[in-house]
């Protein structure tokens, strides 16, 4: 364990690290010692005569004046390490996620990272407050105390040697009963996580078809089954405890009864003997420590592991020396293939491009792949064959961070942080000034928000924007899209919640800011639709008509028929 903290330590804190350990190591040697000074002075204490007890004294004095001052440095020590690796850790894991595709954060996972970052992270982090010190003291002190007593008297440090294996298979016998429960209270945690923040994300649909409370049996199930699990884990550990503290007890009653009959002979003093009973009690209680730390430390075992996972996970390939992006901001797919598996192709074969500085509609029935082809070309996930060009590079040759300044996204499912509407639309360019910030908001018609709320620009919209409407979130999110002044522009439904007279007004403004820049928008609304350059038609993940507007509808085939159907749906009414 101590080889995987040091590989999380940052380079800057290693040195610390090191002292840190090398304190504890130490403070472990003058107590093992401390005990074994006892022997000396106590026949020097029944021996009137002996000269050389204030010797011992102070070598007691001085041995035990290092554990104490070790001990404590090691203690500050740890607490500075534990905030910097709180720290490290949380920035670590942050940036290796921003970094990972998209399809690698499945619900489950999603569950497992929370609890790894909420819990996890913590669980290492008392590694340094708590468990380092008295971990290293079970293994070292005993391992001292071994070493003097074959010293001192060989009869006692065999019994040292031979009890340290059997302890040690005691505690691997537990460790096994522990393992049988473990994993599946990890797997029943992670999933009831998941279930929990999808149960809390879930309640406007929950409620309206009254699956809440007991009534929400998928929910009840997971819990059950975390419960279950817990069980099952808090039965498991018993019993391996339960042996370790009677091997532990045996160890110290074999020892005493070897040392009664050596005292009784003369064989050693009767202060010998007290010593020697004072030094086994203090190795086995070194030794129980360690068991009883024993949670603690599987914790913070598992807790290393699961960051070790996410820290593993592969990102997205970044080539050595990235290409840049040309000054032709034109997007292009050629014979590009994706599945979010292999046994389901989502995107066959699709080839069409998108020139600089025009507006492509991708349109086709639901679950034909279009909004998988706009994370395709911003790279949430790589294709499976084919590629995809961007300003004249493929987009695996250029730097992420290349590729997502030359684009601005809009999504149907909208996210905004938990701030006011100002700081969430400032959030696409950091630097723009005041009036930036107004302009974008007035072509995507936030001002009409903003009238309407008491706190105007300093309304704080709450985590996801979950105090706005859906159509309130989306005209946020397209402002900050406008505010980030990208050559390119991906919409994904962007005005799928927005009210007609707003989404004309929208379009207007749009069509102002967007003469030169590429637009791809995926789109189902007859007014988004026709203003395009180039309408790309996708039907079960294949391109089947490429054209404009007019060209398709003369063309009568997919694209004529779905405009028809759009016609007709847009003319009915309620009377």
């Amino acid at each position: 364990m101590i080889k995987q903290l040091f590989q999380i330590v940052g380079e800057d804190q290693r040195g610390l690290f090191r002292r840190f350990v090398a304190l504890v190591i130490l403070f472990c040697i003058a107590q093992g010692v401390s005990f074994l000074l006892l022997l000396p002075i106590l026949n020097a204490i029944f021996d009137p005569g002996s000269p050389d007890l204030w010797m011992w004294i102070v070598c007691l004095v001085f041995s035990a004046g290092i554990a104490i001052i070790c001990n404590y440095f090691s203690s500050v020590i740890g607490v500075h390490l534990s905030l910097g690796i709180s720290s490290r850790l949380y920035h670590r894991i942050g940036d290796h996620i921003a970094t990972l595709p998209l399809g690698w954060f499945s619900q489950q996972r999603t569950g497992t990272v929370t609890r790894t970052i909420s819990s996890g992270t913590d669980n290492v982090v008392l590694v340094f407050g708590f468990l380092m010190t008295p971990m290293l003291n079970g293994i070292i002190t005993p391992s001292v105390l071994t070493l003097g007593m074959l010293i001192i008297d060989w009869r006692i440090g065999i019994a040292f040697l031979v009890a340290i294996p059997f302890l040690w298979g005691m505690n691997r016998l537990g460790r096994l009963f522990y393992r049988k429960g473990d994993g599946g209270m990890d797997r029943a945690a992670a999933a009831a996580n998941a279930r929990i923040i999808e149960y809390v994300q879930a309640q406007p649909v929950l409620r309206a078809y009254g699956y809440v409370g007991d009534a929400n049996q998928s929910l009840q199930k997971v819990l059950l089954q975390q419960r279950h699990a817990s069980n099952r884990h808090l039965k498991s550990t018993i019993p391996g405890s339960i042996i370790f503290r009677i091997a532990v007890q045996l160890v110290l009653l074999l020892v005493v009864i070897a040392i009664v009959p050596l005292a009784l002979g003369a064989q050693i003093s009767p202060a010998t003997a007290i010593a020697l009973i004072a030094v086994v009690a203090q190795f086995t209680s070194s030794v129980s420590t360690v068991a009883d730390l024993g949670g603690g430390i599987r914790m913070a075992r598992s807790s290393l592991r699961k960051i070790a996972d996410i820290l593993n996970a592969k990102p997205l390939p970044v080539p050595d020396k990235p290409a840049r992006p040309s000054s032709q901001h034109e997007v292009r797919l050629e014979g590009v293939s994706f599945g979010y598996d292999s046994h389901s192709p989502v995107i066959q074969n699709v080839s069409f491009s998108v020139p600089s500085k025009t507006t492509v509609a991708i349109v086709g029935p639901s679950g034909s792949g279009k909004s998988t082809l706009i994370k395709l070309i911003a790279r949430f996930y790589d294709v499976d064959s084919g590629r995809i060009v961007f300003a004249d590079s493929d987009i695996r040759e250029l730097a992420t961070e290349d590729l997502m300044q030359h684009i601005s996204l809009v999504f149907q499912d909208v996210y905004l942080f938990d701030d006011t509407i100002w700081e969430n639309i400032r959030i696409g360019n950091e630097q723009a000034t005041d009036e930036q910030v107004l302009r974008a908001s007035r072509i995507a018609q936030v001002e009409e928000i903003i009238r309407r709320l008491p706190e105007g620009w300093d309304t704080n919209v709450g985590e996801g924007g979950h105090s706005l409407s859906g159509g309130e979130r989306q005209r946020i999110s397209i402002a900050r899209a406008i505010l980030k002044n990208a050559p390119v522009i991906l919409l994904d439904e962007a005005t799928s919640a927005i009210d007609p007279e707003n989404e004309a007004a929208f379009l207007e403004g749009l069509a102002e800011v967007t003469t030169d820049k590429t637009v791809l928008m995926v789109a189902h609304r007859l007014s988004t639709i026709q203003g395009a350059d180039q309408i790309v038609f996708l039907r079960e993940g294949t391109v089947t008509e490429i054209g404009s507007h007019d060209e398709l509808l003369n063309l009568n085939g997919d694209y004529a028929a779905f405009w028809r159907e759009r016609a007709k749906a847009s003319s009915w009414s309620i009377t």
